[in-house]
């Protein structure tokens, strides 16, 4: 699961150089559920960035995940991960454990990391997760799907490799705040 994540002038400037950006700039901020929040997506084939709400509004709840495993056949999101998929770049994201302790996640390579995300015709948000790494199953069983910066036009657009996109482990991860520590009894 995906609950929080946030940015660093690195991720500023990542989208500065991949995208037209028109959004006010808090430098170091994090990002939660309800606010709205900058995604990457193809519109007239030139990558864009909008603000748009986390959590797709459903019975006064938020929906604010959807499994890559399931979102082909939920009709929440059937539509969406066919015709409106996005990207929503982070420094990192945080994780809490069973114990509820929270931990930061970054690319190992710290590179700005690509979350796949969908959208609605509500213009709302909703991060794609996928089955824990090795990295993050001692913390989580979920975690968000993540795509490489030489693939965003292919997930933006390209509905031939969503299948592939739907199902890749990403390994360039690391914990960056936080101590795990594995129960001794």
């Amino acid at each position: 699961m995906c609950g929080k994540y946030y940015y660093s002038q690195d991720t500023y400037h990542f989208i500065d150089t991949h995208v037209d950006v028109n959004f006010s700039k808090n430098t170091n901020c994090d990002y939660q559920p309800v606010q709205k929040i900058p995604i990457i997506l193809m519109q007239n084939n030139q990558r864009i960035c909008k603000m748009m709400p986390w959590g797709y509004s459903i019975y006064n709840k938020k929906v604010i995940n959807a499994r890559s495993e399931t979102i082909r056949e939920r009709k929440l999101f059937q539509n969406d991960i066919i015709y409106r998929r996005c990207l929503i770049p982070a420094q990192g994201f945080y994780e809490k454990d069973k114990d509820k302790h929270t931990f930061a996640f970054e690319s190992k390579s710290h590179q700005t990391i690509l979350l796949a995300g969908i959208y609605n015709i509500n213009n709302e948000v909703s991060i794609i997760t996928t089955k824990a790494n090795e990295v993050m199953k001692p913390i989580h069983h979920r975690m968000p799907l993540m795509i490489e910066e030489a693939s965003m036009n292919q997930w933006l657009r390209n509905n031939q490799k969503l299948d592939y996109f739907l199902q890749i482990e990403n390994n360039d991860l690391e914990i960056v705040s936080g101590v795990y520590q594995p129960k001794l009894f």
